[in-house]
């Protein structure tokens, strides 16, 4: 398994927002209160060439987390 199958595998379920599903931090992560991604999902994204491609929102709170940090 590659690492886009196991960041999917790990963070794709189906919210309120989405019933059809999509990648989604765990609801435990501090990322909306705080804006630091304490689930992984940031961090795992990384790793990856086009990390938007996976999940949109990645430059966005990646940019909002380093602020803070």
């Amino acid at each position: 398994m590659d690492k886009i199958e196991k960041i999917k595998k790990r963070f794709f379920r189906q919210t309120i927002e989405n019933p059809d599903g999509d990648i989604v931090h765990h609801g435990d992560c501090l990322f909306f209160s705080h804006h630091i991604c304490t689930c992984g999902l940031l961090h795992d994204l990384m790793t990856t060439r086009n990390p938007d491609d996976i999940y949109e929102k990645f430059y966005e709170e990646i940019e909002k987390q380093n602020n803070k940090l």
